[in-house]
This record gives structure tokens, sequence and C-alpha cells, in this order.
């Protein structure tokens, strides 16, 4: 009882609850068949000049924000830690994007970027109980369309869809998947 300087009283009731020799087991954190995880966070900030893309159309602030070699180095990061969360939950279909969220733009004036995984177990399902592992430069992600069933054999893919539709803002698309050829591309 001395690993405290606690008083004694706290000390003798504490290790009457839980036993400090006892190992802690880690939490699951994710099981699902297929999940799309969302990315958001100080990481995806881009820092630009007073209105330096004021008058841009979508299209043009997005073709610009491509050739930034911040946003380039942010989508080989987000591109690794796809590759490295596939191979550490056994799992070879999915795929990864980097957008623009065109809101916060309209709204705040930021241009911030967000990322988007979607994972699909190849087994039986996915498990993950280290939510370090799914943290992406020290942001934990939006866990969404998680799915665990029977019934989620043709549901599954909405997140794929979602990940690599084209959209305004796609500035990075990754992962095995491909629309047409991996998964069937139905928007409803």
């Amino acid at each position: 009882m001395d690993y405290t300087s606690a008083p004694a009283y706290i000390k003798s009731y504490s290790y009457r609850q839980w036993d400090p020799e006892e190992e802690v087991r880690p939490r699951l954190v994710l099981h699902s068949t297929a999940v799309l995880l969302t990315y958001q966070g100080d990481w995806g900030l881009v820092a630009l000049s007073p209105g330096k893309l004021q008058g841009y159309s979508e299209d043009q602030i997005t073709r610009y924000v491509e050739e930034l070699s911040c946003v380039t180095e942010i989508c080989n990061r987000f591109q690794l830690h796809a590759t490295a969360l596939a191979n550490l939950l056994y799992v070879s279909s999915w795929a990864c994007g980097v957008e623009i969220c065109f809101r916060t733009w309209e709204t705040k004036g930021q241009l911030r970027l967000h990322g988007h995984l979607f994972l699909k177990s190849d087994r039986s399902s996915l498990w993950c109980e280290d939510q370090t592992a799914l943290s992406f430069m020290s942001v934990l992600p939006h866990l969404r369309d998680a799915l665990c069933g029977k019934k989620t054999a043709r549901c599954c893919w909405a997140g794929a869809y979602y990940t690599l539709v084209p959209k305004l803002g796609a500035i990075h698309r990754g992962g095995p998947l491909e629309r047409f050829h991996d998964f069937p591309v139905n928007p409803e």
C-alpha cells in the first residue's frame, strides 16, 4: 500500500475495491464488419495569407491546394496511416481519401482538410482494442457506418462509395478498392 501518498484510510478503501496488481484489459474500440472513419483536426488546417483565394471557384481552389507541398505531405501521411491500419487489422478491402471542407471555407474562411478511411473485413469482423492505432496525427476518428451482423453483406459498401465518389474538393484517393470493379456502385 505504499504506491501513493494518499491518506491511509483512502488507500485502504481503494485497495479493497480494486486490485492494484490486476492487469487492466484493453477496451474494445472497434468491432465491425465495415467501418467509415472520418478524421478532422488541426492537422488539416492549411495556412493561407488573408484573401489569398477570395473569388476563386471551388475547382480553382482544389487545383491550387493540390499543388501545395504541405498538402502533398498530409496526403502521403494519410495514405501511410491507412495502409498501416489496414495491415494491422488484416484488411485488403479499403479505400481512403483527403478532401477540402468547403463548408468551413464558406462559413469561417478557413481552408481545412479532412480524411476518410473505409475498411471492410475480409474475415468475419474487424477488431481493434488499441485506440491509439486508429489515431492520425494525434486525432481519433469519428466512427461512422460501423456494421456488424449477417444482414450487412449488401449494404456495407456505402462507406467505400462515399470515400471514392468524385466530389468537389477531392485532393487524394488511395487504397486497393476501385469503383465499378470491386464493389457495386449505387448511391441509394
